[in-house]
């Protein structure tokens, strides 16, 4: 192994290098675009598994793969928040149609739906691999807690629900 064969291995992808989106919007309106810009930092993805059994014997234990998806179906986001809470307003109204716990109520998942889009950029800003997240809900936001010493602007924390990822 020299350095020529690590130079060889091509370009490596950059964690940084990435854009989210949400192609279909938000289901109860809003500005899509400023959620997805007010990103903080990173996309934390969710791991992609399938489950498992165990078979003991006589003090043998064997893992074997099942037939299961064990994925956990949940992804979270962070983003910042405008002064006016705008983004916060839209976004509690999109998690309140999901479900609202004042009420009781929620509106047909058709309408509370949507696709949430992450992809990978190379060098020159082109996407080089897709993760799309298939029927998206809503499901928490949490305010960050208000502080007198932080110096960062407020941000939320969004806990999405997907159906699959592709």
């Amino acid at each position: 192994m020299n350095v020529e064969n690590i130079i060889n291995l091509g370009e490596d992808q950059m964690a940084a290098m990435f854009v989210m989106s949400i192609p279909g919007g938000i289901p109860t309106g809003g500005d899509d675009e400023a959620v997805t810009l007010r990103m903080q930092e990173s996309f934390p993805m969710p791991d992609d598994g399938g489950g498992e059994y165990e078979i003991v014997y006589q003090g043998l234990k064997i893992t074997k793969p099942n037939m299961t998806d064990a994925t956990d179906k949940h992804f979270e986001v962070v983003v910042r928040l405008d002064q006016q809470w705008k983004v916060y307003d839209e976004l509690k109204t999109w998690k309140d149609a999901v479900y609202n716990p004042v009420l009781g109520t929620k509106l047909p998942h058709e309408n509370t739906q949507t696709t949430v889009v992450v992809q990978a950029l190379d060098g020159a800003k082109s996407v080089v691999k897709t993760f799309t997240f298939n029927y998206c809900w809503l499901q928490k936001i949490k305010v960050m807690d208000f502080s007198h010493t932080e110096e960062t602007p407020t941000t939320l924390t969004l806990t999405f629900i997907y159906g699959y990822m592709e």
